[in-house]
């Protein structure tokens, strides 16, 4: 009878480290996913990082310039507000928006769609002011897309 106990405790056992493993190897999975690291070829666009104020929608129509339509999430009007693309500037439809409401930003950046290239990624940068605090914050992240 004990060489039976010892058996199966052993498959236990083999049962269990593995089973560790496999999950652990699953929420590493999970992660990277979430953080964007396997986004693939030219087929999609997609975002990630932000704040408050993300992205809705982005697209390069033609190469060299970029359009943006982002959301005002912060919950205050917001104010003052600036977008850059790549380190460059580029102009914000309006600069005061109430809560819930969109606004669209774009113009040319040379780094985004450059010639014979068939997709886009850009690291964006909103700078605002939360006009209940005064406070001012900067969301972050990057865009990508075909182009």
């Amino acid at each position: 009878m004990k060489k039976m106990d010892s058996k199966g405790q052993g498959a236990m056992e083999y049962l269990m480290t593995y089973g560790w493993a496999i999950m652990v190897v699953m929420i590493v999975g999970v992660v990277l996913w979430q953080m964007g690291i396997f986004k693939m070829g030219s087929g999609g666009s997609g975002m990630s990082g932000f704040g408050a104020v993300k992205p809705l929608d982005h697209a390069s129509p033609s190469s060299g310039n970029i359009n943006i339509s982002f959301t005002n999430a912060a919950g205050a009007r917001i104010t003052n507000i600036a977008v850059s693309v790549d380190g460059i500037s580029v102009t914000p439809s309006v600069t005061d928006v109430a809560p819930g409401n969109k606004f669209t930003a774009g113009g040319a950046v040379a780094t985004v769609c450059p010639t014979n290239a068939e997709t886009y990624d850009a690291s964006v940068n909103v700078t605002y002011t939360n006009s209940i605090t005064g406070l001012g914050h900067t969301g972050s992240g990057r865009i990508w897309g075909p182009c």
